[in-house]
């Protein structure tokens, strides 16, 4: 994603003027210090200069109070503002803020890769007792994601921005209708899509096998049959297709598979919380109705929910949401519009 600092950076960027800002951390390797890196009080910045700007009272106080965080923050040079300061201060309602926060790119590190293996964590963990640390330690392992999809997997710092506001503001370059070159712009590359090679070498001889209708699926087909269930399910605004293509890459592993690349086990009763009350009640209800579709339909309940609404008898055959491509497109859309 470094074309995004490229870009914005570029005299005359498009992206610049429309007030994009690309921010970088300055890494310690210490994630307890993260809410410190010297984006932040460029970022505080930025804000305190676009309110100077303003002539209406509202914004009056809105440059004085940045500035004196960024003073507390460089007092003694190892800065002392509290993350619940900086939190408040990024999420502030104000419309003219939350506009500066939203056009804000920053490159950093991120807690989706290799949760306290990456040694960045000790700090943080030093002060928690045994209770905590487990808690901790299992709420990264459940949000880490990033080792397993290349080119995330180096453990370098990557661009983080708001979806919806990074690709309304590059839509003046294509049509508001999802197209092939959007999508490959999105992806970085114009291989094959759903080859299932992501999810390493056995899935991908197994996706080839046992799905052949989806394998290598037509991208000028696909994308004509995308648009028109997002006609047919009233997903029509930029912004909602934004939010919605964002999702859907991130789920099918950037337009790579139908099926979840996992078992399914740990949707079972007695491995999830939350089985029995999502209609999965006996063991092997996990993988039968594990994640399916470009958003990944999942739970016995959510394909129950899904058959009464089209027709197509997903519960007895579930594998008709991850077969058969107008299946994954119309559950996904389904999906965005009723869950």
């Amino acid at each position: 994603m470094d074309f995004v600092y490229k870009d914005i950076k570029r005299s005359g960027s498009n992206l610049l003027k429309l007030g994009f800002q690309p921010l970088e951390e300055n890494s310690s390797g210490d994630m307890t210090y993260s809410p410190y890196e010297s984006w932040v009080p460029e970022a505080f910045g930025s804000i305190s200069h676009a309110a100077e700007q303003g002539d209406e009272w509202l914004y009056e106080q809105v440059p004085p109070y940045y500035r004196q965080l960024m003073a507390e923050m460089d007092k003694d040079g190892v800065g002392k503002v509290t993350e619940e300061e900086i939190r408040q201060a990024l999420v502030v309602r104000d419309p003219l803020v939350r506009n500066v926060v939203n056009h804000l790119t920053v490159k950093h590190h991120s807690e989706w890769y290799g949760g306290r293996s990456t040694g960045r964590w000790e700090e943080f963990y030093k002060g928690l007792d045994t209770e905590e640390v487990a808690y901790c330690e299992k709420w990264q392992t459940d949000m880490e994601w990033m080792r397993e999809v290349s080119p995330f997997n180096g453990d370098n710092p990557v661009w983080h921005f708001h979806p919806v506001f990074f690709l309304d503001a590059i839509k003046g370059n294509y049509e508001r209708e999802i197209t092939v070159e959007l999508i490959e712009k999105l992806l970085g590359h114009t291989n094959p899509w759903f080859t299932g090679t992501i999810g390493g070498r056995a899935f991908a001889t197994h996706f080839k096998i046992n799905y052949p209708e989806v394998f290598e699926f037509d991208k000028n087909d696909f994308v004509s049959r995308l648009n028109e269930q997002l006609i047919a399910y009233e997903i029509t605004g930029a912004y909602h297709k934004a939010h919605f293509i964002s999702q859907c890459l991130h789920e099918s592993a950037h337009f790579d598979t139908t099926i979840e690349f996992g078992s399914g086990h740990n949707y079972d009763p007695g491995q999830h919380s939350d089985a029995i009350k999502n209609g999965n009640t006996v063991v092997g209800d996990g993988p039968r109705y594990k994640g399916r579709g470009l958003i990944q339909l999942t739970w016995k309940k959510n394909y129950q929910r899904f058959s009464n609404h089209s027709g197509i008898d997903c519960v007895n055959n579930p594998e008709l949401v991850a077969s058969i491509m107008d299946n994954a497109i119309k559950a996904t859309c389904w999906f965005c519009r009723h869950l």
